[in-house]
């Protein structure tokens, strides 16, 4: 008798199987095994260690599915296992700054669902990076984060486009502040020593007062708005109270005239209330509440069918509702790529005449997304822009579990670091020894491809000052901490004029977030607050002049304790050296260190201009000022006599 049966073969290579009858030896059937092929892209084909590139996988079997699909970049000083998300067949890819240029080998391995290993080498060219016009590298970015309405009214009449007779006093209203104003103080952050310019979500913001709902506060307290631009309504507009897109232009391009580059942040996660179905129960009855025709931006099609983009209710961490904002189901991939579509067209609506636009993304919450999107939104920018770089906030992440989460997978290039506020607060209490350990295996673990920006104070949490009672000598050796930190140091405005605040107080007296102030301009011409603007102004220049020692350098211990109230550290890159003094002590040292110099060098102090020479063996002996005056050197060798 005749049977007709099915085979699923594992094969290895691919050629061919021959099924024998087990009852009839002598008979087979030589069947031809279908080729598995893996093809490839990558664009660009060529990059540079500043510049990111994607890297498609296609299959030539649509009837197999990838188990698992990874790269080895080994070559780009990578992981030799880099996953690829097997649901986009996409990934971005990036390079060690120290690999050098020439042809490099990425093997490609598709494991497929029978457990089959399948190999293709797929080739990339890296090419010598050239700096020019004063560029710089996105490890060395220096990060002034401001908040648009709280920082400078450079236009008055887009105040109070509403009509909504904002009480200005209240911390929770509109205030302002505009991109004219931050155009207007260019010359000011130049000259503080930033490069970056971090300014809060521009997109149309909702326009009703939110906070008419809270029924635990005075009357005359309740109000809430989105001032501060996390709570989007449209995100193809721009907010009419920062101005117009001719502003956004001049912003733009007046920063990169300058050598700067223009940060924007971005929410993925929600949008605004008011905009999920039913919320209208709660809200419609408010002064401009969001029309049925802003709403409806958030119906999409989805399987034929036309449904909202939000998720309805939730407390998962990813698949839930943070604080009550409508939470995007961006794991679907329509409403995925609907705002990845929102998000990426601002680097074309921001671009200007000069060919200038927006250069990096802050990206708000981004625990609370699944990486699938992150990837995808990652690809995406990439495919627009190689050089075009994503910071997250990622609440909670340190150097311990940064790789873990985002960095080193195609998703963020860096991650604001939550945990050195609280080694900055630790160390200028003294805790001399602990810190610095732990700043020398963050700084070893840091590269140009997966870095961490070091804050101390934030828009959501308790600023630095407020946080030491008001003491100026740990601001000022916290901040030396920070700003000669390996990552990128994040200078929250004001900071450096000594303002701070608590991040919020008792709601039902009404009291809101104090940190989120106007910047006080009068301070700057204030004695009692300049110094502090001078120390912050010396130390970023510094940074400046000696970027890739203080970004990309090494760190070493060279003397000090917690006994001793201070510490040396050296910081070297290539034939670059400095040497660090940090005294946390109000009052002045006199130490002695040994340097790696010969005898008769010049030292210089940048800090204080103060000059000393070396003695035999390397032996010096220098001034650490108090804390109070800054409590900091840092020595370079300028010449032998």
């Amino acid at each position: 008798e005749r049977y007709e049966y099915n085979f699923i073969v594992t094969y290895q290579d691919g050629s061919s199987v021959e099924i024998k009858d087990p009852y009839n030896p002598d008979s087979y059937v030589e069947y031809k095994v279908k080729e598995f092929g893996i093809n490839w892209d990558i664009q660009p084909r060529e990059i540079d260690y500043n510049q990111n590139a994607v890297i498609a996988i296609e299959i030539s079997d649509d009837t197999v599915e990838p188990r698992e699909v990874y790269l080895d970049l080994t070559e780009l000083g990578g992981p030799k296992e880099y996953y690829v998300d097997t649901e986009l067949m996409k990934a971005t890819i990036a390079v060690k700054d120290t690999i050098v240029a020439g042809d490099k080998e990425i093997p490609i391995t598709v494991v497929d669902k029978y457990g089959n290993i399948h190999v293709e080498n797929a080739e990339i060219s890296i090419k010598t990076r050239l700096i020019e016009n004063g560029d710089f590298d996105w490890d060395e970015a220096v990060i002034y984060f401001l908040l648009t309405d709280r920082f400078m009214n450079g236009d008055p009449t887009n105040d109070d486009p509403n009509g909504e007779q904002y009480d200005k006093s209240h911390p929770e209203t509109y205030h302002g502040g505009d991109l004219k104003g931050i155009t207007k103080k260019l010359d000011y952050l130049k000259d503080l020593g930033v490069n970056t310019i971090w300014i809060t979500p521009i997109v149309d913001n909702i326009d009703f007062n939110k906070g008419a709902d809270f029924s635990d506060v005075p009357e005359n307290r309740r109000y809430q708005y989105g001032y501060h631009g996390y709570w989007a309504q449209d995100f193809t507009k721009l907010d009419e109270h920062l101005g117009t897109l001719e502003d956004l232009h001049e912003l733009i391009d007046e920063a990169h005239d300058r050598g700067m580059k223009i940060m924007v942040d971005v929410v993925i996660n929600h949008a605004g209330y008011g905009l999920k179905p039913g919320d209208e129960e709660m809200w419609g009855h408010l002064r401009n509440f969001p029309s049925e025709e802003v709403r409806n931006k958030f119906y999409i099609d989805i399987d034929g069918q036309g449904s909202s983009m939000f998720r309805d209710g939730g407390n998962d961490e990813i698949k839930g509702e943070l604080a009550g904002l409508p939470d995007f189901m961006t794991e679907i991939p329509e409403v995925r790529e609907q705002i990845i579509k929102w998000q990426t067209d601002w680097l074309d609506m921001a671009k200007t005449r000069k060919g200038n636009t927006i250069d990096y993304f802050r990206v708000d919450t981004v625990k609370h997304v699944e990486d699938t999107t992150w990837k995808a939104f990652k690809n995406r920018l990439t495919e627009k822009a190689p050089n075009f770089k994503l910071i997250g906030e990622y609440f909670g992440a340190s150097v311990d579990n940064a790789f873990d989460s985002e960095l080193d997978k195609g998703q963020m290039d860096s991650l604001l670091d939550f945990d050195f506020k609280y080694k900055a607060k630790d160390f200028a209490d003294g805790k001399i020894d602990e810190v610095e350990e732990y700043l020398e295996y963050r700084n070893a673990k840091l590269s140009n491809t997966a870095t961490l920006g070091q804050f101390l104070s934030s828009h959501d949490e308790d600023g630095f000052l407020y946080r030491v009672g008001g003491d100026i000598g740990k601001l000022k050796v916290a901040s030396a901490l920070q700003i000669t930190a390996k990552g990128q140091p994040v200078i929250y405005y004001g900071e450096e004029l000594g303002l701070t605040g608590k991040n919020a107080g008792d709601m039902s007296k009404g009291e809101f977030s104090e940190n989120r102030y106007d910047m006080d301009w009068d301070r700057l011409e204030n004695d009692e607050y300049r110094h502090i603007y001078e120390h912050y102004r010396t130390l970023l220049n510094i940074r400046r002049e000696y970027s890739k020692l203080f970004a990309k350098g090494d760190r070493q211990k060279v003397v000090g304790s917690d006994a001793e109230k201070y510490v040396v550290f050296k910081r070297t890159y290539n034939d670059q050296s400095a040497y660090v003094g940090i005294n946390v002590e109000d009052e002045d040292k006199e130490i002695f260190i040994k340097t790696d110099y010969p005898s008769e060098t010049v030292v210089e102090d940048l800090y204080s201009s103060k000059k000393y020479i070396v003695k035999d063996d390397g032996e010096l002996v220098i001034d650490l000022p108090a804390s109070s005056s800054g409590g900091t050197v840092i020595l370079v060798a300028r010449r032998i006599l």
